[in-house]
């Protein structure tokens, strides 16, 4: 029994322009698209795909990155806001900002600030140092069974 294996080499023009829609249009829309559409295209149509899924992408890059910088403006407006309201500095902001929430880990952390959007940021990455060492744990052994049963329903 034999196995065929391809390599690039042995790839056709339109078979590595068929992959690299299939590539471009999964980043863009998060699934593959069916190829059946394309197969019979040329392959200047092919490419021509390819620059419009481009476009696409810079399109959506520019948009999230545009709700990145309003995730960011909102956060420090919040931490604005507590400062304003008596935190003497930006440590207690979000000291105060925090005391509300459970976390039980780092990895808590890194989701409070997904929740706000902005984890993936600079500003975040910047933050989360910060925000290490101004957080109280809860202690993951004090979780009652009560908090268990919250969760049992997914299951």
């Amino acid at each position: 029994m034999s196995v065929a294996i391809a390599t690039v080499l042995d790839m056709t023009e339109k078979a590595m322009l068929l992959g690299t829609i299939s590539d471009m249009y999964k980043e863009v829309h998060g699934v593959r698209p069916s190829l059946t559409p394309y197969v019979n295209l040329p392959e200047a149509e092919l490419q021509e795909e390819i620059d419009r899924l481009g476009r696409e992408a810079q399109h959506e890059l520019e948009r999230e990155r545009w709700i990145e910088s309003q995730c960011v403006d909102a956060f420090k407006t919040k931490i604005i806001s507590y400062l304003n309201s008596g935190a003497a500095d930006e440590t207690t902001a979000l000291s105060w900002m925090m005391q509300n929430h459970e976390f039980h880990g780092p990895q808590c952390v890194d989701h409070w600030l997904w929740e706000e959007g902005i984890l993936f940021t600079d500003y975040g990455r910047q933050l989360l140092d910060k925000l290490y060492t101004i957080v109280e744990y809860d202690n993951v052994d004090n979780i009652t069974e009560e908090k268990y049963v919250e969760y049992d329903h997914l299951n």
